[in-house]
């Protein structure tokens, strides 16, 4: 793949200082905790700096619960024709079906789903109709580095014909480990935790302000500790970098 779109990662207003003209598009967003997705002000925040810089927009979405989803709910409505909308949850797909129709040709499968979905059946016919995909209408995925690696070693004949059928976005060069439900950084900063704390859980958000490094226990892996996210750094395969049809910069850990 010649000239493959140059993209940068969000995930918050702050950091639109990394940005500059090599990238044409950005994400916006965070993919791995509800507590961080963005206020509809942010949004439109950021979607003016898109619009000034002439930039394309896509926003990311992660998992969520019925409270978490009413946010985004508020958020679709300021999107612009064409703004692409990147899902890591199958409730928001069956939302913007019912109540955002006009949006579903910028749906995306993101990285959560596409890292659980056996390669050998993601261009069947009949699975992408079954999610609302029929009639061509999904043409992008969303892929991380190593369930790519794995697939690869796994079926290297259907991940190049993935490459071949659709077009595959590439995120460098953070790629997550594992994510939980329950922040392993809750409290960090606190010297007794509170008794309750699994039950009655409030977020602080000390992932924007601390962030671990670890070994992994077995494997011989250096691991990041972001919030409720395990990442590692890695490096993007030459296979990726040369058939990817948009790669994803991630200035700093999501």
């Amino acid at each position: 793949m010649k000239n493959p779109e140059q993209v940068i990662y969000i995930k918050k207003i702050g950091d639109l200082r990394f940005w500059n003209k090599k990238f044409k598009r950005i994400y916006f967003g965070n993919e791995f905790c509800p507590n961080l997705i963005p206020t509809p002000k942010e949004v439109k925040i950021a979607l003016a700096f898109a619009t000034k810089q002439n930039l394309e927009f896509s926003l990311l979405t992660c998992q969520v619960n019925d409270y978490f989803l009413k946010k985004f709910i508020k958020i679709f409505p300021i999107l612009r024709e064409g703004d692409e909308i990147i899902l890591n949850d199958w409730g928001i797909l069956n939302v913007i079906k019912k109540r955002f129709k006009n949006l579903l040709p910028y749906c995306l499968l993101g990285k959560f789903i596409t890292n659980n979905i056996n390669l050998t059946i993601i261009d069947s016919r009949k699975f992408l109709k079954e999610r609302g995909f029929s009639g061509g209408s999904l043409k992008r995925l969303e892929m991380e580095i190593g369930a790519l690696v794995d697939q690869r070693l796994l079926n290297p004949a259907k991940t190049k014909r993935v490459f071949h059928d659709f077009k595959v976005s590439v995120y460098y060069p953070y790629s997550f480990f594992s994510v939980t439900r329950l922040c392993p950084t809750a409290y960090c900063d606190k010297a007794v935790k509170p008794k309750n704390y699994r039950s009655e859980f409030r977020c602080q958000k000390e992932c924007q302000k601390y962030t671990f490094l670890a070994k992994h226990p077995t494997k011989n892996i250096d691991l990041i500790l972001k919030g409720n996210t395990w990442f590692k750094k890695a490096s993007l395969p030459y296979f990726f970098k040369k058939n990817a049809d948009r790669l994803v910069y991630m200035p700093t850990i999501p």
